[in-house]
């Protein structure tokens, strides 16, 4: 099937691409054998409208904010990547917090644990600020204005 959208069509429509092709069948009993042809699709086309394809992109997206921000398509990735190193600082903090109250385990394997989680929290930590320092120097070489810096900035924060 091909999901077509073009200007003589609706949004969206289905129009099945099918092509036959011959099918042989031996019957044992009679030794014959009959050619009959198949139905069946073999491929599945989609092409979508520019707006069919910006709406896919916001649904499939975790960051709805930073996609539909007016801002540099580096600049969004930047801002998507700060977001993500956030959340996973934020899951091994909490990690951490259960560890330290995890009364299951003995002193020296909880604090083995805490010591592990404390060096991945470090390397997302410097990750994150090395993201923002890239950051902020691709928004001078853009030369991006203060409106737009403003917005990206409020934008870094996690959601």
């Amino acid at each position: 099937m091909s999901i077509i959208n073009d200007a003589s069509s609706t949004p969206l429509s289905l129009r099945p691409v099918v092509k036959l092709g011959p099918l042989e069948v031996h019957n044992e009993n009679s030794k014959k054998t009959t050619t009959a042809y198949s139905s069946s699709p073999e491929s599945v086309s989609v092409v979508l409208s520019p707006e069919g394809k910006v709406k896919s992109d916001n649904e499939k997206s975790t960051h709805p904010d930073i996609d539909a921000a007016k801002l540099p398509k580096s600049i969004k990735n930047y801002l998507k990547a700060i977001r993500d190193l956030q959340e996973k600082i934020d899951k091994k903090i909490q990690e951490l917090e259960s560890v330290a109250r995890d009364q299951s385990l003995s002193e020296n394997i909880r604090n083995l644990k805490s010591q592990n989680i404390q060096i991945q929290i470090s390397v997302f930590s410097n990750t994150l600020s090395s993201v923002i320092t890239n950051m902020l120097q691709e928004e001078s070489a853009l030369k991006l204005d203060g409106a737009d810096r403003t917005l990206a900035a409020s934008l870094m924060a996690p959601k």
